[in-house]
């Protein structure tokens, strides 16, 4: 007869391995971007606009829980949160959120109806990724799971 010791290791592994499988079968991909201690670097909702349009995405707006409206930029949990579409093919979309208090950034890049994403995501991923490499320094980002993103 196993001891609860031994029942409480097997339901965390267990616990764990669902995880690990949610995190694999989560929709898109996701890109962090932990704050630079240099002075001068701001982590705002402004800059994150800009480089988005830049490459080629729209703001949509966002349900702020707060007022239960939508907005360009919600507030929720300590976070900015913020919506993008890229203008050429609309099904590829990206979730920003911007932690208040540190400054650290994801970016969710997915695609609409989709489990996976295209050869078009895909190359948007990479662009996303090297433009966020040339912003802040390869040292400072990191790919993320979907299920793990704080």
């Amino acid at each position: 007869m196993p001891s609860i010791s031994n029942k409480v290791t097997i339901g965390l592994i267990m616990l764990v391995c669902a995880l690990l499988l949610v995190g694999c079968a989560s929709p898109g991909a996701t890109l962090k971007v932990r704050p630079q201690k240099e002075a001068g670097i701001q982590y705002s909702p402004q800059e994150i606009s800009r480089m988005m349009d830049i490459l080629g995405y729209q703001r949509l707006l966002t349900l702020d829980p707060d007022t239960e409206k939508s907005v360009a930029i919600a507030t929720a949990d300590g976070e900015y949160r913020m919506s993008f579409q890229f203008r050429e093919d609309t099904s590829i979309q990206v979730a920003a959120y911007i932690v208040i208090g540190n400054g650290a950034i994801r970016l969710h890049i997915y695609q609409n109806g989709s489990e996976t994403l295209d050869s078009t995501a895909t190359k948007q991923y990479e662009l996303l990724r090297q433009r966020l490499i040339l912003q802040y320094g390869a040292e400072h980002v990191s790919v993320g799971y979907p299920a793990f993103t704080r």
